[in-house]
């Protein structure tokens, strides 16, 4: 289950890339999160932390104990989740829609949340 969702990871974050290069920022944000979110529940996983994949559930085990407990992780990942959350809620229910630059810094956030998890967790062999 780890590859299917750092697989789902890497293609969220794919596809948030190419939402935004058609103009499609509020979907780019909600991808952006949910590859982060991917990120985040795999390396529950792979630390044996057992959470369904529940967005409260999830951030919350990552962040308490992969983050502040265990500090595996640096803090500005648990902000960097926290503020793709904040604009993934934007993007599927305000009346307000995300704009090119906050999709573009949702997609930035998404990539640097990316490359710190999965530096440390590899792929199963």
């Amino acid at each position: 289950m780890k590859d299917l969702f750092r697989q789902r990871s890497t293609q969220n974050l794919r596809a948030a890339e190419l939402l935004a290069e058609a103009d499609l920022y509020d979907a780019a944000a909600n991808r952006s999160y949910y590859a982060a979110f991917d990120a985040a529940f795999v390396a529950c996983l792979h630390f044996g932390i057992a959470v369904a994949p529940d967005h409260a559930k999830v951030l919350s085990a990552f962040c308490g104990e992969m983050v502040a407990r265990r500090k595996i992780f640096p803090a500005r990942i648990k902000t960097a989740l926290y503020d793709l959350q904040r604009i993934r809620v934007q993007a599927d229910y305000e009346s307000k829609a995300v704009s090119k630059s906050q999709a573009r810094h949702a997609i930035g956030i998404a990539r640097t949340v990316l490359e710190t998890i999965f530096t440390t967790v590899t792929p199963s062999t």
